[in-house]
């Protein structure tokens, strides 16, 4: 069945749909809001530093150490470990593993330089010791030992998860994020799931927080522009 055209506007055929002349003006639909003058642009736009966004919070949540006042262990020496070396290295890092299980460690912690000044250290003994160093609080030289440790082995899972929970107790979120999630690419560990999920809502908060500022400095350009214009 056709649609009847009439002169008197639109009419409804069997399916109910209406039908418009194509002389009458078209049909009224809501109207997008426009954007708002500079006057109420200016009253509505809140300061970052206004936002309800607390800095100290992101930081200060009981799990935050201050950085380290002692001197970072001594790294390395660069000649090469003799056959005799080697040995005895192996019999420090067992003494490390069980001061380590007894959780005594400071003298883990010597252990591991000892092994570590006989020459030609692993990747896994400089992350042994970054391990041991974040046991003793102290993220800064947990980290110093993770990079080298990197330096050694760039696929090393460990040395990236250490120096991600190292830079959670600093407050350095960003660098957590990063070295978390490289961490569990190389290398998963579910017993890490939490402290990473903890960094990932404080990441994505100070994402949002930087969007925020972009969007406010785009919003001010324009408002600076439309008044040279006038």
């Amino acid at each position: 069945m056709g649609v009847a055209c009439s002169n008197d506007g639109p009419i409804c055929n069997k399916d109910d749909h209406i039908q418009y002349n194509f002389w009458e003006d078209p049909p009224k639909f809501p109207m997008i809001p426009q954007r708002e003058t500079d006057s109420e642009l200016q009253d509505g736009v809140v300061d970052v530093e206004e936002e309800d966004i607390d800095d100290e919070g992101e930081v200060s949540d009981g799990e935050c150490w201050p950085d380290d006042d002692q001197t970072f262990p001594v790294q390395a020496p660069e000649f090469i470990a003799s056959p005799f070396s080697l040995q005895k290295r192996k019999d420090l890092n067992q003494q490390v593993q069980i001061a380590f299980v007894a959780q005594h460690f400071a003298t883990a912690l010597t252990l591991c330089t000892e092994a570590i000044m006989l020459g030609s250290p692993t990747a896994l003994l400089c992350a042994k010791r970054a391990e041991v160093l974040l046991k003793l609080k102290r993220p800064r030289a947990c980290i110093e030992d993770c990079n080298a440790a990197l330096a050694l082995d760039p696929h090393i899972g460990k040395a990236f998860r250490l120096r991600g929970i190292a830079w959670r107790h600093l407050g350095n979120w960003s660098e957590a994020h990063r070295d978390l999630f490289m961490g569990q690419q190389l290398d998963f560990d579910e017993n890490i799931d939490a402290v990473k999920q903890f960094v990932d809502k404080r990441y994505e908060r100070i994402c949002a927080r930087e969007t925020r500022q972009c969007l406010l400095a785009v919003q001010r350009e324009e408002r600076a522009a439309r008044h040279a214009m006038q």
